[in-house]
């Protein structure tokens, strides 16, 4: 038996842009199943923002290893605005929709 390998993920292999992007992503489409929940606040607690509650999120998630609480708040929002810049220079690059086009794309396919 071999110990201590492993599983390598190419999603660890990412430049950490991208893993911003998707992480925002995720968190994107985790708070839109959470809005279509009639039993969920969130319709409530984010009133058709959800870009920049997904974005927190996902800066939260990739924080790792930090046990104080004002630590954690502190790079969070330090990294709060760069993650904003990277999500849209990915998506600007690799030439992806964003929540900014998303409605025009929409009406496009009606």
């Amino acid at each position: 038996m071999m110990f201590d390998l492993k599983p390598t993920s190419p999603y660890q292999r990412l430049p950490t842009s991208l893993k911003v992007y998707l992480e925002v992503e995720k968190e994107l489409s985790k708070l839109l199943e959470e809005k279509l929940d009639e039993y969920s606040t969130a319709l409530e607690d984010y009133q058709g923002q959800l870009l920049c509650p997904a974005v927190e999120r996902a800066v939260g998630n990739l924080l790792e290893n930090i046990n104080d609480d004002i630590q954690f708040q502190k790079l969070t929002e330090e990294k709060f605005k760069s993650s904003f810049r990277i999500y849209y220079k990915v998506a600007y690059k690799y030439g992806l929709p964003t929540m900014r086009v998303v409605p025009f794309v929409l009406r496009l396919l009606h």
